[in-house]
Parts: structure tokens; sequence; C-alpha cells
């Protein structure tokens, strides 16, 4: 009866093990967290986010399982011009005083093709909050010079502005919008796992 006992507690073990989940923080030096979107009609304008925390949680290695909790700094808006940008910050478009943060709950992922996901939340931006799939391809893991498991994570998707209520625009005479509506999203993340 021991020896049936030992066993038993030895293969919960080894299944608890298989089971345990991960958690991933993003490396800030090597992440980047990015915009782009159409001025004019003819152009793009590009942007990122310099200030962004997160996780990511799953037990399956190829990050099949993951669950995404990330939050941008919106007043570490930035386009690279200064006026833009505290035009950006403005009640115009993001109204950083009101609404300082955006965030990101992810509440399902579905696998699209081999180490590529679709991953579905809810945003929130400017006080409102949308459903918004998100495309992620998982671009492999590897351990750095001080024994840290590092993993890459390429996050791509559009959201409509307008859904979030940010409407801003200025329309011009050849029926261009000054500001596109929708906005091209990436994330390239280097992930360590803690």
């Amino acid at each position: 009866m021991k020896k049936l006992s030992s066993i038993f507690i030895v293969l919960m073990l080894v299944i608890s093990a298989s089971n345990a989940q991960n958690t991933w923080m993003p490396d800030k030096a090597h992440s980047s967290v990015n915009f782009k979107i159409k001025h004019m009609g003819i152009s793009f304008v590009n942007g990122r986010f310099q200030n962004f925390e997160g996780e990511i949680t799953g037990a399956a290695d190829d990050f099949s399982d993951m669950s995404v909790d990330f939050t941008l700094d919106a007043t570490s808006v930035t386009t690279d011009v200064a006026q833009r940008d505290e035009h950006i910050k403005s009640p115009d478009i993001l109204d950083v005083e009101q609404f300082p943060s955006i965030h990101y709950v992810s509440s399902s992922v579905a696998k699209t093709a081999e180490n590529e996901y679709d991953v579905t939340g809810n945003l929130t931006m400017h006080g409102v909050t949308k459903a918004v799939t998100l495309h992620v391809v998982y671009l492999g893991q590897e351990t750095d010079f001080y024994k840290n498991v590092k993993a890459g994570l390429l996050v791509t998707g559009i959201i409509n502005r307008y859904d979030f209520g940010v409407e801003y625009n200025a329309p011009l005479e050849s029926g261009n919008l000054l500001i596109g509506k929708t906005m091209d999203f990436t994330a390239e993340l280097e992930l360590v796992k803690e």
C-alpha cells in the first residue's frame, strides 16, 4: 500500500509540474510598442509608447494557452515631434490627463498556424472598452549570458480609434481625412521568464 501511495504522489507531482504556469515579463530594453496612422491619406505618421508594463502567463512552451494583461502609459506617446505629441495627448485625441493608460486583457486564444495565434481580449482606451483581436507570432526561446530564459513575440493588429471615441479629424478639400480612422499596431516583445 505504501508503494502505491508513493507512486501516486510522484504522478501528482509530475502532473502539477507539467501544468505549472509560467510568467513572462517584457524586457523593456529589447521591446517596443509602435503604431502608424495615415496622414492626409497620402503618407503615414509613426509613433510609439515609451513606457509599458504587463505579463503573459501560460503553461505551454509555444504560448498556445497564453493569457495577456498589458498596459500602455498613454502619457509616454511620442512621434518625435513635440508639437504633434502635445496635440495627441490633448483632449482632442487621447486626453491623457483624464485617461492616462491603455489597458488590454485577453479572453481567448485561437491557433491560426504553426506558432501563430489570434488573441481576443478587451481593450480599454479613452474610457471605452471594446473587444479587439490581435495576431501573435511566437518567435522562439533562447537563454542569455545571465541564464535568463527569453522568448520573442510579434504582435500586430488594426485598431479603429473611432470605436473608442477618438474622433478628432479634419476633412480636406480632396475628401481625404487629415488623420486616418484606423491605426496599425505593432509590438515587438522580448520577454523574460520569471
